[in-house]
């Protein structure tokens, strides 16, 4: 639930509307709700309150972590029945998806003479819900489709389950960082079996929203399926581009009545910049025969994917997917790896290793494109999804060999291109081109080895049979294309490619998942991330790379999950040592231990030592790289520290995040002119993207364009746990908008009364505004908590008048950190 808008899945705030007239004083049910909780939640304060229900916010006691609790009001719990709606809304548990807002909790309070409340509790997510963005009229195109994308992802996930929303609108979906979250599954369910059609004006409750309903819902049938939501989903596109429903009318009977008469006006032609494959999509949802819209949210997704690539090759004026928007449905995937049975037969054909001719040479870089599924099954997404990762983890360690990451091959899922046009925005020479296809209890798997350049397949291989150990096919494969690659790479090439311990299945199940949440970078997907990666490390506690996301989870859940270092950080410390020492050759675990030495430790030798060798292991790992860069330029090696991390932009070229982190390299050696077009890339890549802009508008100022940083630096707090959110105040103090710059202040104050906010960002902020002695205060209490961001000391603007200061200077010292000269 977000926390700054009250309109949170369709609850409104107190002032937006009139109170029903049967409604009690507000502070009745709150001591009561606050009483009945006690021990479980502390409830702090109302958050909004609507026709169906109240939200609070209360503090999780047993979790230490702020969560939303909905209480539906007592009439309606009357009317809906409370077991019933508790065991509808309980389908949300099972439900996990980076783009779901999942249920935490759920019970009853009150009693029999008061009247007894189902409630639910869920995350607290800092944000707005689409509703409240879209006040502010249409959303860019790029902006659109990314959360078009997401959302239509989230509702393959549910259909997989057989839910079905129901009441898909602005209000039910929530909006932080840049990322959708859908709210309220089950809960839409819950009145539909609840109430009867024709009685619902009687209880002031409705099952949809006119606006978004689709025209079988209109009416009331009893066979309403997935393609609903899909209609409804139609309804919410058409208002992201054109601003507006398609369906207006000065009630509601009138508006339903358009909707089930007349034919939506063109999108194209009332927004005239939509691209015309997102006009004709919206259409086909928009259809008032479910047979002749889409059939799947994945179909919808795979194509919001395909335009989205298409648009950002053409234009580059948007963002294209980054890892966290590709496909991936978490669940079933257990099922169906333990059903299948051992088989494990490879049938290269057609071109033998030496099919390289004198006139072509051996690639010297590749890519792995994500595996496509024949089934187009959603539920098992992830299982392609996860071969494709594990083999350019295993291609990354063969030495010679520069293999693309995860990251900007995944952005090319759904890309309809030829490969010559994706090995080109990838930058390579080769791509392996995977399909899965699978039955009840068999699997079939073709790859190719394909020279871009002269549009050659170099090698091609088949498995067919059972599948009992994912990771035994995962290094097959990857020998395979190694030996492929022998004439440039050596005979023993494949020596690199040790072959993984056997993992029980359900643990590689939820290592999968684990690592896609992680790629999220966002609360609720971090918080599932430690989930994943915690039940795949019961499942088998000898499974190293489990270690390995754990630690990296639990050290990314501070900047970008809202947790306390002190918290977080040894647990990180702890899962890493015991990845490295079930097998010290993975990179991935050398990394997690370099990263918690850094950030955290201030043990610079062991951070070397780590971050080395985990490049030295994997060299085509770009965040490897990446965090390497930063122990350098920490060491004051900047020259060198330049040099990692354009390699690690080398290795994932539509990474928004380490292309930000080369424009910062660059700034900080005063080359601003030439971190400008990078930031501008990295916008494109995400326009949402926080540190991205922040540090664009900073270039900008550096390098005299007053205006331009004016236009570009962000205007709201969404970025407290990291000292880069201190960014905006600084700049906007710079610009001589000190109104604005103190107006930042207070939003942090404000946030650090909800929850945790980075001590760093809070005292860039006051020394932003000036107030020295405050943020001297902060950046001690900092480097008492080990701030994730606090390394990065010396290089932010915001602190260049405080160097001189004996208090500023110990903390430098303290931390171990070599300042720029």
């Amino acid at each position: 639930m977000t926390a700054s808008s009250a309109e949170r899945c369709g609850i409104r705030s107190p002032s937006s509307h009139r109170r029903h007239e049967y409604s009690y004083r507000m502070t009745e049910p709150y001591q009561a709700l606050r009483s009945s909780l006690a021990g479980r939640y502390d409830v702090q304060r109302e958050l909004g309150e609507g026709g169906m229900a109240t939200v609070y916010l209360a503090d999780d006691v047993r979790h230490g972590r702020k969560v939303a609790i909905k209480v539906m009001r007592p009439e309606v719990a009357a009317t809906l029945g409370t077991e019933r709606f508790l065991a509808e809304i309980k389908l949300t548990a099972k439900l996990q998806h980076p783009h779901i807002l999942g249920l935490i909790d759920s019970g009853v309070v009150g009693d029999e003479s008061s009247g007894l409340q189902p409630f639910y509790v869920m995350p607290l997510i800092i944000g707005e819900t689409l509703r409240g963005r879209l006040s502010q009229g249409s959303l860019p195109t790029g902006e659109t489709l990314g959360l078009l994308i997401e959302i239509a992802d989230a509702l393959a996930c549910a259909h997989s389950h057989d839910v079905i929303h129901r009441d898909i609108k602005p209000e039910n979906i929530l909006l932080s960082q840049g990322h959708a979250y859908v709210a309220d599954f089950g809960v839409a369910k819950a009145l539909h079996h609840s109430i009867d059609g024709n009685n619902i004006t009687l209880t002031g409750v409705s099952v949809g929203t006119p606006a978004y309903m689709s025209p079988e819902q209109a009416v009331a049938d009893p066979s309403i399926d997935h393609r609903a939501d899909l209609y409804a989903l139609g309804v919410v596109a058409y208002e992201m581009v054109a601003g507006r429903t398609p369906f207006t009318g000065a009630t509601v009977a009138a508006m339903v009545k358009a909707s089930l008469t007349e034919s939506a006006p063109l999108l194209g032609a009332v927004s005239p910049n939509c691209p015309p494959r997102l006009a004709t999509l919206v259409g086909a949802l928009l259809e008032k025969d479910p047979k002749n819209r889409p059939q799947s949210a994945a179909d919808v997704r795979d194509t919001l994917r395909s335009i989205l690539a298409h648009q950002s090759a053409e234009t580059e004026s948007f963002r294209a997917p980054t890892a966290s928007r590709r496909s991936m449905a978490i669940i079933g995937g257990a099922v169906l790896v333990t059903a299948l049975v051992a088989a494990l037969v490879w049938r290269p054909w057609n071109r033998s290793p030496n099919a390289f001719s004198a006139a072509s040479k051996a690639p010297r870089s590749v890519a792995v494109l994500p595996f496509r599924s024949i089934n187009r099954d959603s539920a098992t997404d992830y299982f392609s999804d996860g071969m494709a990762e594990e083999l350019i983890s295993a291609l990354g360690r063969l030495q010679r060999l520069r293999v693309a990451s995860r990251t900007s091959t995944f952005a090319m899922k759904g890309h309809g291109g030829s490969l010559a046009d994706i090995a080109k925005q990838l930058g390579v020479d080769a791509v392996v081109e995977s399909s899965v296809r699978h039955d009840a209890d068999s699997v079939l798997i073709n790859s190719r080895l394909v020279d871009a350049r002269s549009d050659s397949t170099l090698w091609e291989g088949e498995y067919k049979g059972g599948l009992r150990n994912v990771l035994y096919v995962q290094d097959s494969v990857a020998r395979s294309i190694a030996n492929a690659l022998r004439v440039l790479l050596g005979a023993d090439a494949g020596t690199a490619l040790s072959r993984p311990r056997a993992a029980d299945p359900k643990a590689y199940d939820d290592y999968v998942r684990g690592r896609v949440f992680l790629g999220q970078r966002n609360p609720v997907a971090m918080a599932s991330a430690i989930t994943s990666f915690e039940s795949a490390i019961r499942a088998d506690s000898s499974f190293a790379p489990a270690y390995a996301g754990l630690a990296d989870a639990y050290s990314l859940v501070a900047p970008f999950g809202g947790r306390p270092p002190r918290d977080v950080f040894p647990l990180a410390r702890a899962a890493a040592e015991k990845a490295i020492a079930l097998d010290s050759t993975l990179a991935e675990a050398h990394t997690s231990l370099g990263i918690v030495s850094m950030f955290y430790d201030w043990n610079w030798g062991d951070a070397g030592k780590h971050l080395s060798r985990a490049v030295e292991l994997n060299p085509s790992s770009a965040e490897g790289h990446l965090f390497y860069a930063w122990y350098l330029v920490f060491r004051g090696r900047m020259n060198d520290a330049l040099a990692e991390v354009s390699k690690a932009q080398d290795l994932d070229q539509l990474s928004a995040v380490i292309t930000t982190r080369h424009g910062n390299l660059l700034q900080f050696v005063g080359r601003d002119a030439e971190a400008i077009p990078i930031f501008r890339r990295a916008l494109t890549l995400d326009s949402t993207f926080f540190n991205a802009r922040a540090e664009f508008a900073y270039s900008l100022l550096k390098t005299g364009q007053r205006a331009a940083a004016a236009r570009t630096v962000p205007r709201s707090v969404t970025h407290v746990s990291s000292g880069e959110g201190a960014y905006p105040a600084w700049i906007l103090a710079q610009l001589g908008d000190t109104a604005a710059a103190r107006a930042q202040v207070r939003e942090f104050e404000a946030a650090m009364q909800r929850g945790y906010v980075s001590a760093d960002a809070v005292a860039g902020v006051y020394a932003a505004v000036g107030d020295t002695a405050r943020a001297l205060g902060m950046l001690e209490r900092a480097a008492d908590d080990h701030c994730f961001t606090l390394v990065f000391l010396p290089h932010y603007p915001m602190f260049n008048a405080l160097h001189d200061n004996p208090r500023y200077k110990r903390i430098v010292e303290r931390i171990g950190v070599v300042a720029p000269k």
